[in-house]
């Protein structure tokens, strides 16, 4: 049974109508609260401030004239936003809108790229709610299709805010039924591509390596504004339908009010948790949350009982088992692939790679070795002056209380041992805590003998200037540093062979196995998980061993449940949180 159990979050990927089998467990009032805690609901609201826009920043808001994107900007300016409101025609907008404080009316038509570069200029977020109607009509006149409005006008948006500087977020509304378009009702709407070409933009943005949100109304109702003031806009209410329902699926009929939608656009600026998530959103009877924060941070109680549930399990575990990824050295100040200016994205431009992830091929490495190697002297340097995260701390603390079996870290950073978890050695260090899986910036090694060095500033200069550092043992070969890289012809010098062997026992022998801050985008993690299920399998443990994916995307477990065969038999429980959150809930 795939379960995801969130921070705040809990929704099942498959659902108790698609899935039949339950987790046994020995604690059954344990085993209860699990299965009870199995409801659709979302909650705002972690520690982590990431992607985050509070008021005072700048949002561009695309679709300002519409009944959706007025009631943004309307919202916006109230809370002390600055909008520009993107549009082919300012007189239009301002007679809309008026001439609000902080409200700017920038030309920019999304048909034309060209137009959007300026309109992009110091922006710190993007609210697109551009749309036509599914079926022929006079908005169809210029050119406004569903191809033309809900996917290239889209994409050429996404283009522009992954080419500026700075930009935190860019939240998108689609619609019900992208993911259903071939069932009814939706095959009807979908009968000239609005939910193709709806689903396309999504598919985009999520490509795009923006921070996105995206959300999928029901419905709309409530509107559309066409000629009321932002005073007037403002005191509008969804009737006796306030209350908001959130689910992670494209799962939902009905209605969805306006104004749920625009509040729901304001509140996820300021929830760093959904970044990178996607959200079905209806309305139903009920008060509501209206526009108070607190009140959108949890929207059922399942938030506390969810946390509790983590706690209890963790808490029952003697022999954890945890996973790392960069996830978990991301607010210690080292680069990922993903941060705008950091070391990875320059070194990338400055190669001309497609790609960030071919500076770690082994085919690079051989091409242009000098600069390879330099490459990795600054990311060492970004190491040494890194600050072990709030994370780091709590698995030395679970490993000082004797509960961690084992950390096996992706990282390359050494950030672990900074804070007393020794390293793993077959030879020098059998009992070490953690495990260098791709091994260490912070050495070198020789690929004709074998011998590791630490790595000095003196090699790091001498690196630094292409210079190559002879082996002091063996004299006849240049030492590389000691990081697996993709295809890695030197492998075994990097990680020994004999480590699966200490992986297999520490995972036969776990009672409960964590993966935090880890994508599963590499191939290298994806095949560690199904070795651990294997493993588990083998053992048959699989429905009794709990294994924890942390990590602040719902993505994460969606790209290891899309790489594995026969989900049903997973016993996964989804936190979404960052490492520094929710590790210390271990403890």
């Amino acid at each position: 049974m795939a379960t995801i159990l969130a921070n705040g979050i809990s929704t099942p990927f498959f659902d108790s109508g698609r899935s039949s089998r339950l987790m046994s467990s020995a604690n059954s009032t344990l085993h209860e609260k699990f299965i009870q805690s199995r409801r659709s609901v979302i909650a705002f609201g972690t520690d982590a401030q990431t992607h985050t826009c509070e008021p005072g920043s700048t949002v561009l808001v695309a679709g300002a004239t519409g009944g959706v994107g007025q009631l943004v900007a309307a919202k916006l300016l109230e809370r002390g936003y600055t909008v520009k409101a993107l549009s082919r025609s300012r007189e239009k907008t301002k007679t809309l809108l008026g001439d609000a404080p902080h409200l700017e009316v920038v030309y920019g038509d999304m048909r034309q790229p060209e137009t959007l570069t300026e309109a992009m200029d110091k922006v710190d977020a993007v609210c697109c709610c551009t749309g036509t109607t599914a079926f022929p009509s006079k908005r169809w006149d210029g050119g406004n299709t569903p191809e033309q409005t809900d996917y290239i006008g889209v994409k050429h948006l996404i283009d522009a805010a992954a080419a500026s500087e700075g930009l935190k977020r860019f939240i998108l509304t689609t619609s019900a039924g992208v993911d259903r378009s071939n069932q009814f009702p939706f095959i009807i709407l979908n009968a000239f591509g609005v939910l193709k070409y709806k689903k396309m933009a999504e598919d985009a943005l999520r490509a795009s390596g923006v921070p996105y949100t995206i959300l999928r109304p029901n419905r709309l109702t409530d509107g559309p504004y066409t000629s009321y003031d932002l005073n007037t806009l403002l005191k509008g209410v969804s009737g006796e339908r306030q209350d908001i329902q959130l689910t992670l699926e494209d799962d939902q009929v009905g209605e969805t009010s306006r104004i749920a939608v625009a509040e729901a656009i304001v509140q996820c600026l300021t929830a760093p948790e959904t970044t990178n998530a996607v959200f079905s959103i209806g309305s139903r009877p009920g008060p509501g949350p209206g526009q108070d924060a607190k009140a959108w941070q949890t929207l059922d109680d399942s938030n506390a009982r969810n946390i509790e549930l983590l706690k209890e399990y963790a808490h029952q575990a003697s022999k954890i088992v945890v996973f790392s990824g960069s996830g978990l050295s991301a607010t210690s100040g080292m680069s990922t692939f993903s941060t705008k200016g950091g070391l990875y994205d320059m070194a990338r431009q400055k190669y001309q790679l497609s790609d960030g992830k071919n500076l770690f091929t082994y085919s690079f490495y051989k091409r242009r070795k000098q600069e390879a190697e330099a490459f990795f002297v600054d990311i060492q340097r970004e190491a040494r002056a890194a600050t072990p995260a709030p994370g780091h701390v709590a698995l030395a603390r679970l490993s000082e209380a004797g509960r961690l079996s084992r950390h096996y870290t992706l990282n390359i950073d050494g950030l672990a041992t900074r804070v007393g978890m020794d390293v793993w050695d077959p030879e020098s260090n059998v009992d070490g805590c953690t495990v260098e899986m791709h091994g260490s910036v912070h050495h070198l090694v020789c690929t004709g003998c074998g011998t590791t060095t630490l790595m000095s500033e003196t090699h790091a200069a001498s690196l630094s200037r292409h210079v190559s550092v002879r082996c002091d043992v063996c004299k006849d070969s240049s030492l590389r540093f000691k990081v697996m890289m993709y295809d890695d012809d030197d492998g075994e010098y990097i990680t020994p062979d004999d480590v699966m062997d200490l992986m297999e026992e520490d995972v036969k022998g776990a009672d409960m196995i964590v993966w935090v801050g880890i994508s599963f985008q590499q191939s290298a993690s994806t095949s560690y998980f199904r070795k651990v299920r294997y493993w588990l399998q083998e053992d048959d443990k699989h429905q009794r061993v709990v294994q924890v994916v942390i990590n602040p995307s719902d993505e994460a477990l969606w790209n290891v449940l899309t790489a594995s065969s026969n989900q049903g038999e997973l016993n996964i429980l989804e936190v979404l949180g960052t490492a520094d959150h929710i590790l210390p809930m271990l403890l």
